[in-house]
């Protein structure tokens, strides 16, 4: 399978690959490509060899996600020529590649969802998002958590989180 199309890596998405530990928190100003390259390191983890994983992408509203990452994610699949290859329920958000999931949702309406098991989340503009709630999400995650965010202002991330063993911190 050929992933040619407007959507190639760049600098940021090889660093992001790089990380290794159980939360990988990254910083970047708008245009910074890292919600592309993050959305594409999970589309080739569905792709993979792998099965079974269950991939969330949370954001604070639905429409952040809708004008944003799935916006973004539906236009790497169309790039790369997959769109057709994956199971799509529009109503649910959820993306379906053999028997890996990928799911869109938020955390201001989908509190039954929080509570569902992952294998890796991706929380969107963390800084629109509770502590609380993030513990909530990480606590069922099997695998790795990305969290990014714009440097608007520092939140609990740099308390709770930046500086500990399991973190990696990419700007």
């Amino acid at each position: 399978m050929s992933l040619t199309g407007r959507y190639e890596t760049t600098t940021a998405f090889e660093k992001i690959c790089k990380l290794k530990k159980d939360v990988r928190i990254i910083q970047g100003g708008k245009g910074s490509s890292k919600t592309v390259s993050i959305l594409m390191l999970f589309i080739l983890l569905a792709i993979s060899w792998r099965e079974g994983l269950v991939i969330s992408v949370v954001a604070q509203s639905m429409p952040n996600l809708l004008s944003g990452a799935i916006r973004d994610f539906e236009k790497i699949l169309k790039s790369w020529g997959l769109y057709d290859k994956f199971k799509i329920n529009n109503t649910r958000h959820t993306y379906e590649f053999g028997s890996n999931l990928i799911e869109f949702f938020s955390v201001d309406g989908e509190a039954s969802r929080l509570g569902s098991r992952r294998t890796h989340l991706y929380v969107n503009e963390a800084d629109f998002i509770k502590f609380t709630t993030y513990i909530e999400l990480y606590s069922r995650t099997s695998e790795f958590t990305i969290l990014d965010y714009n440097p608007r202002r520092k939140f609990w991330v740099h308390k709770e989180l930046i500086g500990e063993p399991d973190v990696d911190f990419l700007i």
